[in-house]
Order: structure tokens, then C-alpha cells, then sequence
């Protein structure tokens, strides 16, 4: 084929990985979001949601922790709480 072809089937082929991938990580983002959902440490459901949903720093995460609980915490407070609970998870 001419160039002209060519570069339109690699476009064509290029737009079909981008669609698979788009559709691969809308299901991965669908399982955190389950898995996220089942934790029944509201505390840490709460802080995963901030950090892994909503896309929040650690430290954005802990203004709003604060804000919201009342309760001081600062980024590594939350990032030891979660990370605590899944290593607790490991060692079941």
C-alpha cells in the first residue's frame, strides 16, 4: 500500500489499543473501587477513598482527615494507618 494507507491502518490499529486500554483500566479502577468499598475500618475506607479515588496527596488527604474528623493527623499518620492495615492483611 501507499504511505497514505499504511499511516491510516497504523492509526486505525493505534486507536484500537487506546480503546482496550481506556476499557482495561476503567475495569481495574471498578475492582479498587469494590475492594475499597469491602474494608470495614471505616477509618482506613475512608482515608483509601481521599488517597486512591479522589486522587488526593497524602497531604491533601490529611487537611481533609482533619477537617472532616476533627481527629489531628498529618501524611505520614495516614499513610502508617494504611499501610498497617495492609500488612495486617498479609499476615492472616
Amino acid at each position: 500500500g501507499n504511505p497514505v494507507e499504511r499511516m491510516a491502518l497504523a492509526r486505525a490499529t493505534l486507536h484500537e489499543k487506546l480503546v482496550q486500554l481506556k476499557a482495561d483500566l476503567k475495569q481495574k479502577e471498578l475492582e479498587i473501587m469494590s475492594y475499597i468499598e469491602s474494608i470495614e475500618q471505616e477509618d482506613v475506607k475512608f482515608i483509601m477513598e481521599m488517597r486512591y479515588i479522589d486522587g488526593k496527596s497524602w497531604h491533601d488527604a490529611a487537611v481533609e482527615w482533619v477537617q472532616r474528623t476533627g481527629k489531628y493527623a498529618d501524611r505520614t499518620t495516614l499513610s502508617k494507618k494504611v499501610k498497617k492495615y495492609l500488612l495486617s492483611l498479609i499476615m492472616e
